[in-house]
């Protein structure tokens, strides 16, 4: 995949982790603390990605590995949500 098709897959994940935390955040299987933390996390992940995307003109490589270690967290957020029951 290009790095703006992995980016676009970036933003996708973050949006689909704060639906997940919000669903389950509703459903009561996570406390409102835990899904604090989880948004907080997506936002750190999201502020990567940004950086990632400004800074692939410049200086590809260092892109792609902001885009790597973002991916890296989201997947992290999403088995974690993933196995709340």
């Amino acid at each position: 995949k290009s790095f703006n098709e992995r980016l676009a897959v970036g933003y996708s994940a973050v949006t689909g982790v704060r639906q997940t935390a919000l669903t389950l955040l509703t459903a009561n299987k996570i406390t409102a603390a835990d899904a604090q933390n989880v948004q907080s996390q997506a936002d750190n992940a999201r502020a990567a990605l940004d950086i990632a995307r400004t800074t692939h003109a410049t200086s590809p490589d260092l892109a792609a590995n902001k885009l790597a270690s973002a991916i890296t967290a989201l997947t992290a957020l999403q088995t974690y949500l993933g196995g709340v029951k």
